[in-house]
């Protein structure tokens, strides 16, 4: 009940209403051992995005009651264009964790500029690499899979899928930098035990 409670709780942000059941799906399909009966699981899943489902409906009602969302704003960018983008996001996120230097309110959209299709399908085969050495260590290296799934999860709701002013910045990330934590104290910690 108590996680319920503060679950409901947590979908008054629009990124956690999509992030946590995502991750909590993911959670229970990744590690099928620790999470217990399958009835167990599948009771709380529905729980879970049932109450989901209702907050996504309010953020979205309350979106296009404000004018924050538009419906002819769905048709502006092709869908080779919005995945093009979308691929390249966790990347900028993850050079703003690594190297934190000129933080702005506003960065200036680069995504388009170059050679975009070799630069997106060069992110789009890290993550893939990125995402099955996660189902691969899932057993072995727990911790290193909750991190990747954390952060490539959490960043879902801003990948800019649905077009939003500005399509990165720094509040998107919030949730997404404890991924990126886990991550490298694992790696941290499997450096220490091999020294």
């Amino acid at each position: 009940v108590s996680s319920l409670v503060l679950f409901v709780l947590a979908l008054f942000s629009k990124a956690n209403a999509i992030f946590f059941p995502l991750f909590i799906t993911a959670f229970f399909c990744l590690f099928p051992r620790i999470t217990g009966t399958k009835l167990r699981k599948i009771t709380t899943l529905i729980a879970f995005w049932l109450i989901n489902c209702l907050a996504v409906w309010i953020h979205m009602a309350n979106a296009y009651k404000t004018e924050l969302i538009g419906v002819t704003q769905f048709g502006m960018n092709s869908w080779l264009f919005v995945a093009a983008k979308a691929v390249q996001i966790p990347f900028s996120d993850l050079k703003m964790f690594i190297a934190p230097f000129s933080l702005t309110v506003e960065y200036p959209e680069t995504y388009f500029l170059g050679n975009v299709l070799i630069r997106s399908m060069i992110c789009f085969v890290i993550i893939c690499i990125l995402l099955y050495g996660a189902w691969i260590w899932r057993k072995k290296h727990i911790l290193l899979t909750l991190g990747i799934l954390w952060f490539f999860t959490s960043l879902i709701p801003v990948l800019n899928i649905f077009p939003t002013h500005p399509v990165v910045a720094d509040r998107y990330a919030y949730l997404a930098v404890l991924g990126t934590g886990l991550i490298f104290a694992y790696l941290l910690k499997i450096l220490k035990n091999k020294s």
